[in-house]
């Protein structure tokens, strides 16, 4: 692929998995989108059960938990990724055998 597309594709898609990325580095990838997920939301929680409750912004909320949604999303995609890579592995260990 070219470079353009390469920056194209980090810039506009929700999460760019690399084709060549071993299954480690994306469980530790999904590891830390569901550790960011859990931050935003404990956030959330301290404001929502605040005295200051009223002064939440109803809008800045509802980005707050798209995030939240974006990091799951990529978190699972993440962990899908890298379960085909380790069964695909697995497999060409398999036939490295025979």
């Amino acid at each position: 692929m070219n470079a353009t597309y390469d920056l194209w594709m980090k810039l506009h898609a929700p999460y760019y998995i690399d084709a060549d990325t071993a299954f480690t580095p994306l469980l530790h990838d999904a590891s830390q989108f569901l550790q960011g997920a859990h931050g935003i939301m404990r956030c959330l929680g301290d404001a929502l059960t605040s005295p200051y409750v009223d002064t939440v912004d109803t809008d800045d909320l509802a980005y707050a938990l798209a995030g939240v949604a974006t990091l799951l999303k990529m978190s699972h995609a993440c962990v899908g990724k890298a379960h085909l890579r380790m069964l695909m592995e697995q497999m060409e260990a398999g036939e490295s055998e025979h």
